[in-house]
């Protein structure tokens, strides 16, 4: 079946002599036109957290998106989703009211062994209007934090992790609902 995706299939190999804190993410941005007032994150089951109080004042809304704000503060919410029975995640940022109500959408799945965590990035500025979507295996808040709460990752010599990464076009309201049945439910 010809579909419009992209596969991102990465390793991280410690060629070194100790082990080695690995910190990683991948960071996508996605902007205008999938993203405007009509958009909305699809997270599934979740746990969500917001990253600070800045984040708090909007945590209600945090799947939904406005028009450009001037002078907007960022926002950025911690999302541990629930994984599929293959041990994925998915979550899809969808507008369906693009093209007169065709729809359209980006889905992306990722493993949540190797991958725990979303990170999204929510920037609703005037001429900065973007959401972040950043699958990682460790969140935003640097190596002393994470080491301390012992959510830093290692790798020890001579391993290799492997990370892949789906992303699939949602080309259509059919699409966005067939993935809202199957995932965000």
């Amino acid at each position: 079946m010809d579909r419009p995706e992209i596969i991102i299939e990465d390793s991280v190999e410690n060629i070194g002599s100790i082990t080695s804190p690995l910190m990683i993410l991948y960071h996508m941005n996605f902007g205008f036109p999938l993203l405007d007032s009509e958009s909305e994150l699809l997270v599934g089951r979740a746990k969500t957290i917001p990253r600070d109080e800045e984040a708090m004042k909007g945590f209600d809304n945090f799947s939904r998106f406005s028009e450009p704000i001037e002078q907007f503060k960022e926002k950025v919410y911690f999302h541990d989703i629930e994984a599929d029975n293959q041990g994925n995640c998915n979550v899809a940022l969808v507008n369906k009211a693009f093209n007169n109500g065709q729809g359209l959408g980006v889905a992306i799945k990722f493993n949540k062994n190797s991958l725990p965590y979303l990170i999204q990035w929510k920037q609703m500025g005037a001429g900065e209007y973007v959401c972040g979507i950043e699958p990682a295996n460790s969140l935003v808040r640097g190596r002393d934090i994470e080491r301390k709460e012992k959510t830093l990752k290692f790798i020890k010599p001579g391993q290799k992790i492997s990370y892949r990464l789906e992303f699939n076009i949602l080309e259509s309201k059919k699409d966005i609902n067939n993935f809202i049945n199957k995932y965000a439910k």
